[in-house]
């Protein structure tokens, strides 16, 4: 069972096993997903998963999910702005900094998994 969250993700596998959850599936990139649940939290939802989990850099995956509170607050939640901000800002930096490499479909396919495991753990019950 999991927790009643709105995901915005770019990970295919997310959307298909999780997709009851996907309130919205990007085609892009992690500052796309980025930007995406930014405009949610600037409509009051919450920012409930932190955008910069793992060990894994911005720009060496392809792949990130946000999970959002399924219901907005009457007030915008700062601290989830001050986390969506600052991942953002993170990220730009670091896309500036080096290339965006090409993956194997191997590597894009265990990039999807290493994603899915950690937001699946993240909104379980």
């Amino acid at each position: 069972m999991y927790k009643e969250v709105l995901l915005i993700t770019n990970n295919p596998m997310v959307n298909n096993f999780l997709k009851q959850l996907v309130f919205k599936f990007i085609i892009g990139n992690t500052m796309s997903v980025y930007r995406e649940a930014r405009d949610m939290i600037h409509k009051n939802h919450v920012l409930l998963t932190h955008p910069l989990f793992s060990s894994l850099k911005p720009n060496e995956t392809p792949y990130r999910t946000v999970a959002i509170s399924l219901e907005p607050r009457e007030v915008l939640d700062m601290d989830s702005l001050m986390y969506i901000e600052r991942a953002i800002e993170v990220t730009q930096k670091f896309l500036n900094m080096k290339y965006i490499r090409n993956y194997s479909e191997k590597l894009l396919d265990d990039f999807q998994i290493i994603d899915f495991s950690i937001i699946e753990d993240a909104i379980k019950k």
